[in-house]
């Protein structure tokens, strides 16, 4: 029986800990709209517990759940982004769908695009209803993933050659070559001329025309980094953390259940603000950590690469506490707020002529490709195969996908639109 008793009190207690240290690590990745919602359900199941919300007049992030898109429209004046907020409002969706269209219209760009890698916290299924549900607001065109899919969006379903001519031969038709696009589309000169008129009539900058606000402006940073006299100093912003507050009137209670109940909410409450003292030391330490390692970047604006297993084994803490030590966190570098996770680089290390240790970072590597694609000839420009082994020639061994994706970051179009006419 005592046997029974005590792996019955053993597995008890590992529960406990195991829903305690979920808590906290759930705590530690909170942003600050996140972790003020979370302090206003809790205050709503714990008796004890008071949250008064500080002044943060600084202004509210447009990537924060606190952020309201709605009551801030009226403050300034209308924007492109408060016109698409504004369809969702009138919209009658359920409360996740808003929030995730919410979501699609916070990462949409100044042009009314949204990004081909866009990650989301939401179900595919439910993320996709909601893209659709975006794509059918006005200015038709918005959040397509690039100019072919905005075009696309703005053509009806019997506007085959249209279709064809924007999916297929849209670069072709940059320079000109309509006869060979007629040709290839199986249609006369006469139907060509109509089909390139509508393609050219369609807006493929969905925004033009609104007035597009500069989003960082309101973004409310995390920490503030200043450089005085070439000294580095890090300040955490605690007015986006509420004061936490336990009462102490009801710890005087003499019936034995509610005394339980009382005792009950107050180790809660005191395990929260231990958690939310522990995540600000954690970013603290973090934040400082970075900023020591990219002091060049802070100062001069050259990022060096970095990866989180530096910081973490230079702090001894976990990796993926230093994950989430910094997701979704703001920080404002004498007025230009950035996220964190932008002072993290990917790093290469090439055995070629600027030595054996010579760091790349990845806006090194898409540098070199620029220059590769500057240099080439223009009658016969490199596809992207001989491109990497140009760069495998210079001991940077990245793969096709990855040149791919960094020429079409930087807008430059494949061998094919390159070549000159």
């Amino acid at each position: 029986m005592e046997l029974g008793n005590s792996l019955s009190m053993g597995l008890s207690q590992k529960l406990v800990l195991t829903q305690k240290m979920k808590l906290s690590l759930k705590i530690l990745q909170m942003n600050s709209g996140e972790l003020n919602e979370f302090l206003e359900k809790e205050q709503e199941k714990n008796i004890l517990l008071r949250v008064e919300k500080r002044d943060t007049a600084r202004g509210k992030s447009h990537r924060d759940d606190e952020y309201d898109p709605y009551s801030m429209a009226a403050q300034r004046e209308p924007s492109f982004y408060d016109y698409l907020y504004n369809q969702i409002w009138e919209l009658s969706l359920d409360r996740k769908m808003k929030e995730i269209c919410e979501y699609i219209v916070d990462n949409i760009d100044s042009k009314g695009y949204l990004s081909h890698w866009v990650r989301h916290p939401y179900n595919q299924f439910d993320f996709d209803r909601g893209l659709e549900i975006v794509r059918g607001f006005d200015p038709i065109g918005v959040a397509g993933n690039d100019l072919k899919a905005c075009l696309l969006l703005q053509l009806k379903s019997d506007e085959v050659y249209e279709k064809i001519l924007v999916e297929d031969y849209l670069e072709e038709l940059a320079y000109g070559d309509k006869g060979r696009i007629a040709k290839a589309m199986g249609i006369d000169m006469n139907r060509m001329t109509r089909v390139i008129d509508r393609v050219k009539g369609l807006n493929p900058i969905p925004s033009k025309g609104y007035y597009v606000e500069d989003r960082g402006m309101n973004l409310v940073p995390d920490a503030y980094v200043k450089i005085d006299d070439g000294k580095i100093q890090v300040e955490l912003n605690e007015e986006v953390i509420p004061k936490i507050l336990v009462e102490q009137s009801e710890l005087t209670v003499y019936d034995v259940k509610y005394k339980k109940y009382i005792e009950k909410c107050r180790k809660r409450a005191e395990f929260i603000i231990g958690c939310i003292n522990q995540r600000q030391e954690t970013f603290r330490k973090v934040l400082k950590e970075v900023a020591k390692r990219q002091g060049d970047y802070l100062k001069k604006g050259k990022l060096r690469p970095l990866t989180l297993m530096e910081v973490s084994d230079s702090l001894e803490i976990h990796q993926s506490t230093v994950s989430r030590a910094v997701k979704k966190r703001y920080i404002d570098i004498d007025g230009s707020v950035i996220e964190v996770k932008k002072l993290f680089a990917k790093q290469y290390k090439p055995k070629n002529h600027l030595g054996p240790e010579y760091e790349m970072t990845r806006e090194s590597i898409k540098n070199y490709l620029y220059e590769i694609i500057m240099k080439e000839d223009k009658k016969k420009p490199h596809s992207d195969d001989m491109i990497v082994r140009l760069m495998k020639a210079d001991k940077i061994d990245i793969s096709r996908r990855t040149v791919a994706k960094y020429r079409e970051e930087m807008k430059l179009p494949s061998s094919t639109g390159r070549r000159k006419r």
